[in-house]
């Protein structure tokens, strides 16, 4: 339970608040909202960069199943929107603590012989595994970001483990219970199947897992094999081969064209309704068509990436570098600032594969190191087969390791991706705990030397993942993920500035006065426009498409922010502001439907030749009759400007990179708008730790 607790600190942001809005948080209810239409295709305007459009529809690559679950809320108010997704990560995880905790027993069963009762240090050892999954693991990380990319992660972890546990349980049946058997395996395909209509890449180990199963059993029960392998099959039994396994418990003896019937149809309902419903959404069975992609035809640097890859972001030259990013156990490092530690960013070593993205990335051994020494030991022995019952677990391992291959593969580099190595790291890691308790027990009295190493190891090891991925997870969630409100970036900055004063002199090291953003900086540099005309932060990485996409803004002096009451029977849009530039006029409006229950932000361009553009934001309930307060951060370093309301994303548009706001027009003729400047008090407050009055330094 700690470590759900935990889980539910990193999903609120601290808040404790279940119900917080989040970025990206909102396409599964969009889906659902249209499911309820009769179709897939989706608003362009929520999607963003993630829509693809096959005609004048638009669709998204992540499976319908955490939408369906949204249907009972959507179908009767739009008042969530954006804010189910903490909830579902929840439920998520309490569905992978439910079905890792059977799968740890159903293991135990087969590694320990003779069911031997429970000892205390068995138990205590469960528990320290327990924690580390849920609280000590990637799957924290993942709850950093209520968006659809985290929460999906969690949902194919949950529904993977589901499959898997229903095979493990279907592998216990005897021939006897037929009935049952056949409801397992209907359990595991459906499983399988929800899990590949949620994350396709993990749902793979399940859907190979079975494969494999299916292919043994049915290999296994045609006459001529039998007749012509009986005994090879019994010398290689003796051995603990893969031929000896004979359906895990004692299956192997009565052929079933209905087993083998239902075994195959288990494999295909999960790759038929796969391939259904992404007909339905891009005319291909399996394929997702990338290069029609919003972000792709927006994105030069994208369109070269998949030139140079065949038009896809999969391919097998990336494998090598892949598996070194998250095999190697050196990819984060103690940092001087809170909170002390920082992933890097992998070198490419072997060959120059164009990647999409490199993003921060820590490495399984250093985020998960309790299950990774478990889940070695473990693995050791089921490719032994010592005991037995323990070689029909090798299907299942196997079918893990190549539900991997699809992030092994593909030209993207993420710390969130290593949670698809997490089924086979749990599988090995509860074949370890029993094999390794029992080893500890048998130790002399005497070897109090090695009976301190051992467990102080496991718990330093449980201790290392906690704090690995907590820390981690803070810096994405408040600092380095991508559409960081700016008021949490300057929270982040001001949380170092204090405990830099707790620990030291309360100057940031990272902190620097400068003219302009520098192309070049380290992850953790903190930028300081001019005399706090904007502060800025750098996760580290490299200009993309010709952007200092690398920097995230804290604060700006000419940000705006105020509120508005907007009445639910106003027939015209509202007006907020009006940014005038050189070359262009910016009008930021609120547009009312008091039919849909929505209101929508309208960015109105207008030109020196006197051209006119109109970009819409994404619908979001409307509140009325009540203030809304709302911000405005024209952002001329970075070229972007960002409207918020209720801190809720609501429009994006495009500012001349350098550029500077000549006038500001704020609307309050009808006196529902009130509006005003931000200040920059986390900027005031490290230079004046940093430098004295006056002094500036260059860096960047």
């Amino acid at each position: 339970m700690a470590g759900l607790v935990l889980q539910v600190w990193m999903l609120t942001a601290g808040s404790w608040n279940p119900l917080r809005w989040g970025r990206q948080s909102d396409f599964y209810e969009v889906q659902a909202r249209a499911l309820l239409d009769g179709t897939l295709a989706m608003d362009q305007r929520v999607l963003g960069i993630e829509s693809f459009a096959r005609g004048d529809q638009h669709f998204m690559y992540f499976g319908p199943v955490p939408a369906v679950l949204r249907l009972p809320v959507v179908a009767v108010t739009r008042s969530f929107d954006g804010r189910l997704a903490a909830i579902s990560m929840l439920c998520a995880l309490v569905v992978i603590f439910v079905t890792v905790r059977w799968i740890g027993w159903n293991i135990r069963r087969r590694a320990v012989p003779g069911h031997q009762a429970v000892s205390l240090l068995e138990t205590m050892a469960v528990g320290l595994v327990m924690l580390s999954v849920i609280g000590g693991s990637s799957l924290l990380y993942a709850s950093a970001r209520t968006a659809i990319y985290h929460e999906a992660i969690l949902w194919g972890v949950a529904l993977t483990l589901a499959a898997i546990a229903a095979l493990l349980a279907w592998l216990d049946v005897d021939d006897v219970n037929a009935m049952r058997a056949h409801r397992l395996m209907l359990s595991t395909s459906v499983f399988t199947m929800l899990a590949l209509l949620t994350r396709p890449s993990v749902a793979g180990g399940a859907l190979a897992a079975l494969g494999l199963v299916a292919a043994k059993v049915v290999i296994d029960r045609l006459p001529r094999y039998h007749r012509e392998s009986k005994t090879v099959s019994e010398n290689n039994s003796e051995n603990g081969s893969w031929e000896g396994w004979q359906e895990g418990a004692g299956k192997g003896s009565a052929a079933s064209l209905t087993t083998c019937s239902v075994l195959v149809s288990a494999v295909a309902l999960p790759v038929v309704a796969y391939s259904i419903v992404n007909w339905l959404k891009f005319r291909s069975l399996f394929g997702v068509p990338f290069d029609q992609q919003a972000f792709t035809l927006l994105s030069e640097q994208r369109r070269a990436m998949l030139a140079a890859n065949g038009g896809s972001l999969f391919n097998w030259k990336f494998v090598p570098n892949n598996l070194i990013a998250y095999v190697r156990p050196d990819s984060i490092g103690l940092d001087g600032t809170f909170p002390f530690l920082q992933p890097s960013r992998p070198a490419i070593t072997i060959g120059s594969p164009i990647y999409d993205l490199i993003d921060l990335t820590a490495g399984i051994p250093t985020t998960m190191p309790l299950l990774v020494g478990l889940a070695v030991v473990g693995t050791w022995f089921v490719i032994r087969g010592r005991p037995a019952e323990l070689r029909p677990l090798r299907a299942v391992l196997i079918g893990g390791a190549l539900g991997t291959v699809a992030v092994l593969a593909i030209g993207y580099l993420a710390n969130r991706y290593q949670s698809d190595f997490l089924p086979p790291l749990i599988v090995g890691a509860f074949v370890g705990v029993p094999v390794t308790t029992r080893w500890f027990q048998s130790l002399p009295q005497t070897a109090h030397l090695r009976r301190r190493l051992v467990a102080g190891g496991s718990v330093a090891l449980l201790a290392v993942g906690l704090l690995t991925n907590l820390a981690l997870g803070y810096s994405y969630q408040r600092a380095y993920g991508p559409s960081t409100h700016p008021d949490v970036v300057a929270e982040y900055i001001d949380h170092q500035r204090r405990v830099d004063g707790l620990l030291g002199d309360g100057r940031l090291s990272t902190a620097r006065v400068t003219d302009a953003l520098s192309p070049r900086s380290s992850l953790g540099d903190v930028a300081i426009i001019g005399q706090c005309d904007a502060l800025f932060l750098s996760d580290g990485g490299a200009p993309s498409d010709g952007r200092l996409s690398q920097w995230r803004l804290a604060e700006l002096a000419g940000a705006l922010d105020g509120d508005v009451t907007l009445d639910e029977d106003v027939d015209h849009p509202v007006a907020l502001v009006d940014l005038v530039f050189v070359d262009r006029t910016i009008a930021v409006r609120i547009d009312v439907d008091p039919a849909r229950d929505v209101m929508t932000t309208v960015l109105v361009t207008t030109l020196a030749d006197g051209s006119v553009d109109e970009q819409l934001g994404p619908d979001l309930a409307l509140r009325s009759n009540r203030p809304i307060g709302w911000q405005v951060f024209p952002d001329t370093e970075l070229g972007r400007l960002e409207v918020f309301l209720d801190g809720r994303f609501a429009a994006f548009g495009d500012l001349p990179i350098g550029g500077a706001v000549e006038q500001t027009i704020i609307h309050d003729e009808t006196g529902a708008v009130r509006a005003g400047t931000t200040g920059t008090p986390v900027c005031d407050r490290l230079i004046a730790a940093t430098a004295e009055p006056g002094t500036r330094h260059d860096g960047g």
